[in-house]
């Protein structure tokens, strides 16, 4: 497994995850947080992901993954 670095980052009154891969100094976040962040609604985060998975080039750069929700969690 890659050795990750996690940092929490200040954003717009919100607060993002960073994860940076050690490797390749690669760094994800997910992105609905970043567009919450800036004012996109639920309906425009919806519609600028379903863009993102249409672009050629963006979407190679792009994963969609489903992460448990806090109420999920607590039930493990």
């Amino acid at each position: 497994m890659a050795e990750l670095e996690i940092k929490k980052v200040d954003f717009y009154d919100s607060e993002l995850i960073g994860v940076q891969e050690a490797a390749t100094g690669k760094v994800f976040t997910a992105i609905n947080n970043v567009l919450k962040g800036i004012g996109f609604d639920d309906r425009q985060i919806e519609h600028q992901r379903n863009k993102w998975k249409e672009d050629e080039a963006v979407s190679k750069g792009c994963l969609l993954y489903t992460s448990p929700s806090p109420r999920d969690r607590s039930l493990s």
